[in-house]
């Protein structure tokens, strides 16, 4: 358990480095934040890194098999999509967006018991009573 701790805390860290790099607004520090972001999906999905994105979100939970992980993928694609945003690439923010929220709610549904903090993430992502259900 203290290593899911030790990476889920590892990325807590990454995205308050990346809504630093995010306000800066430059396209460089973009690029640098663009860069951490996949090099964290890399190490947290390792050998999975290029089938996950290709598939539907269940199907890759279920690759992902423990809860901490596909949240902590959810965390990550939510970062990502938050730098779409910066760049004004709208559709794939959006995209990247529904698709974190339904691994999170995917998480959430895997988990015998879901950390509190999990459905405030989702609430705050506009999931409210999704967590029940599996996304695309």
């Amino acid at each position: 358990m203290a290593q899911r701790d030790v990476v889920l805390r590892w990325i807590e860290q990454l995205g308050r480095v990346i809504a630093r790099l995010i306000r800066s607004g430059t396209g460089a520090d973009l690029d640098i934040a663009a860069d951490q972001i996949e090099e964290a999906i890399t190490s947290l999905l390792g050998p999975l890194t290029q089938l996950v994105p290709r598939i539907d979100v269940a199907s890759s939970a279920e690759l992902l098999h423990d809860p901490e992980r596909i949240f902590g993928w959810a965390q990550l694609m939510d970062l990502s999509a938050a730098i779409a945003i910066a760049r004004n690439q709208v559709g794939a923010a959006e995209q990247g967006r529904a698709r974190a929220l339904a691994a999170a709610c995917e998480a959430v549904r895997r988990s015998a018991d879901p950390p509190a903090e999990w459905h405030e993430w989702i609430a705050a992502r506009g999931g409210g009573d999704r967590t029940l259900s599996s996304g695309t």
